[in-house]
């Protein structure tokens, strides 16, 4: 056996690494432990030991799926000598500063889970501290009622869940988070399940302030929309209140024509942009699109054309101050190549530009691209 400490990066975040010894035959053996590098800290998170044929065995930390900044988590628990989890297996989570038990449950000797777990859901992190509750069967296979759970300003609320067969596929009503569920977006979607697949009509609710607000919905076809839908717009939050409304084909394809809303609280909800789709559901001729940073101090939007999906000719970006009465104002843009690369000169908004009554960031910055890349030294002012 080679005693040398090999380091290798962990093969689905970089900046995770794991440190410890081969054998002669490329075999990991003996105690590996891993390190997280955040800033310039690179701190120790987790590790176990291999045995002599490079199976795990004995206690193990490791970190979870997805494990960065917003999502410090680690299972915590045992391998049986032929390197399969066993037993009772502890799932923590690092928040502001404080290792907190959120969920965890049982492996059996085969190494599926059985009986009561809580598992975090997919897009766990500090700003979604989501947690589903159910039971495992003898198979390893999910069962009954599965409920959902946010951890929201320290109270540990129940958000939704259903049923799932003896199949482990979903079946009749459920409540489950949209994409992108935040603290700032509470967003919910109701409807039915058959044999895992969403059908019949789905609503999207948005609640604020223990309100449950309908904001859109449509229909379901065999797992994918069709017809007339309104949905939550891009990074949808309580101060980017944007909505899409169009139709999908039978296929469950955006196609023709599909507008874009904004409403801020109470203000009346206004048509800001929006586009037409062809039969493929590429975006096609004239687009008028909310910035990637559209929120209630940047109302931004940015004017061109598609050709198949890809931005084409000269694209102009637009401002409109808050308030239902303000003009859209012109501040940049500048041209795409046939690739949809930026080329020549353009005008954007700096990172961090808002504006309101008390914050005054509208800062643009002027400069050269060539081929998609930015060039040289860009030039910065403020909007009069």
């Amino acid at each position: 056996m080679g005693n040398k400490i090999e380091i290798e990066f962990d093969k689905f975040n970089s900046d995770i690494t794991w440190r410890g010894v081969y054998s002669k035959q490329g075999i990991k053996v003996g105690v590996w432990e891993i390190y997280w590098k955040y800033g310039e800290k690179n701190t120790k998170i987790a590790g176990g030991e291999y045995d002599q044929q490079g199976r795990k065995f004995g206690k193990w930390i490791e970190q979870c799926d997805r494990f960065r900044y917003g999502n410090q988590s680690i299972s915590i628990g045992k391998y049986n000598k032929q390197g399969v989890r066993v037993g009772i297996w502890e799932l923590q989570c690092k928040i502001d500063g404080k290792i907190n038990k959120i969920g965890g449950g049982e492996y059996n000797e085969q190494g599926c889970k059985i009986g009561k777990w809580i598992e975090q859901s997919e897009e766990f992190q500090f700003v979604n501290q989501t947690t589903w509750t159910g039971e495992y069967n003898k198979q390893g296979v999910k069962t009954g009622q599965w409920d959902i759970y946010c951890n929201l300003k320290g109270n540990n609320n129940k958000v939704g869940g259903g049923q799932y067969n003896e199949y482990g596929f979903k079946i009749g009503k459920w409540v489950e988070q949209c994409d992108g569920f935040l603290i700032d977006n509470q967003s919910l979607q109701i409807g039915e399940y058959s044999g895992g697949v969403k059908v019949g009509t789905w609503e999207i609710f948005w609640r604020y302030d223990d309100k449950m607000n309908k904001i859109g919905g449509g229909e379901y076809e065999q797992g994918h929309k069709v017809g007339k839908w309104i949905e939550q717009g891009i990074r949808f939050e309580n101060l980017n209140q944007s909505t899409w409304m169009g139709e999908y084909n039978n296929e469950g394809v955006k196609v023709g024509l599909w507008e874009i809303y904004y409403q801020y609280w109470d203000q009346q909800r206004s048509k800001i942009g929006g586009g037409e789709y062809d039969c493929q559901g590429c975006k096609i001729g004239k687009w008028v699109e909310q910035s990637e940073k559209f929120r209630y101090g940047n109302q931004s939007t940015w004017s061109g054309e598609y050709n198949q999906g890809i931005k084409q000719g000269t694209w102009d970006i637009y401002f409109r101050e808050n308030g239902e009465d303000k003009l859209n104002v012109k501040i940049g843009g500048g041209d795409y190549d046939e690739k949809g690369q930026k080329i020549g000169k353009w005008i954007e908004q700096k990172d961090g530009f808002y504006y309101s009554d008390y914050i005054n960031n509208k800062y643009i910055i002027m400069g050269e691209y060539q081929n998609g890349v930015k060039l040289g030294q860009w030039k910065e002012s403020i909007l009069k």
